[in-house]
């Protein structure tokens, strides 16, 4: 890495540095052969070094247009690397084939970029994700029910896909080192939702049952006025008691006016 390139923590840049952790990363990503792998947020390149050597291609997604010089040496050496400097939130890709989004994911954002692709991916052609978190955000999305991690970016992840807690990154592993642990998961899309239920209603009963999570069901999903016996759901359990299908029926009892 060019030691006169400065991070910027408002991008929420930690550079993967060691090469362990990267083949082990490579390693989980499978056989790569005829995909097309995404890669957001390529930062020093560490990764898609390995990335290029055993993909059909590579494709990166770059916001700090800083490295926009560095990008372009690369590309020049590898015919099957090429990449947009963009915003990957608003970022629409026109790549076909079978695709597959492997990236260590900017702290700050990482939450946003990885329900962006989740939401669109059964459309997309992406058969899975292999991505780095924060190892809270990581536990957040692959908790089961009953575990103190598991909410609302659980069960939204429950929903649309199959998720696998892979292995742990130590904080030392990366310049600048982040004052946290980072762990790997892998997400594999489902073709349909595990259950039919609107994404935006299910969002908001989440979000009212989490905010009180330690208020019963009665309390803090009051204001939406369902008798929740009548779903055959006991009113006295908590939210992190409540399990994926339960809270699909709740969400399906919201009247739309």
């Amino acid at each position: 890495m060019n030691n006169m390139f400065y991070t910027k923590k408002s991008l929420g840049q930690h550079f993967l540095i060691n090469e362990f952790v990267i083949h082990k990363i490579i390693a989980a990503a499978g056989n790569l052969t005829n995909k097309t792998v995404i890669e957001i947020g390529p930062g020093n390149l560490a990764l898609t070094q390995q990335l290029v050597k055993q993909a059909k291609c590579v494709f990166a997604i770059e916001k700090d247009k800083r490295l926009t010089a560095k990008l372009e040496d690369f590309k020049a050496k590898y015919s099957n690397f090429n990449y947009a400097i963009a915003d990957s939130l608003t970022y629409e890709d026109d790549l076909s084939g079978t695709k597959i989004l492997v990236s260590n994911l900017p702290y700050n954002i990482g939450t946003q970029i990885f329900l962006n692709y989740l939401l669109k991916a059964t459309h997309s052609n992406f058969a899975y994700f292999i991505l780095m978190f924060q190892k809270e955000v990581a536990l957040r999305i692959t908790a089961t029910v009953g575990s103190k991690s598991y909410g609302r970016l659980s069960i939204i992840a429950q929903l649309l896909s199959v998720t696998e807690l892979l292995f742990d990154v130590d904080k030392n592993n990366f310049s600048p080192a982040p004052k946290v642990q980072s762990s790997v998961i892998k997400v594999t899309p489902l073709k349909t939702p595990k259950f039919a239920v609107d994404i935006d209603k299910l969002s908001y009963v989440t979000n009212l049952a989490f905010q009180g999570k330690r208020k019963t069901l009665r309390n803090s999903l009051k204001k939406l006025n369902i008798n929740l016996e009548d779903l055959g759901i006991d009113s006295n359990k908590r939210a992190e008691e409540l399990f994926l299908e339960e809270f699909c029926k709740i969400a399906n009892s919201i009247q739309t006016n």
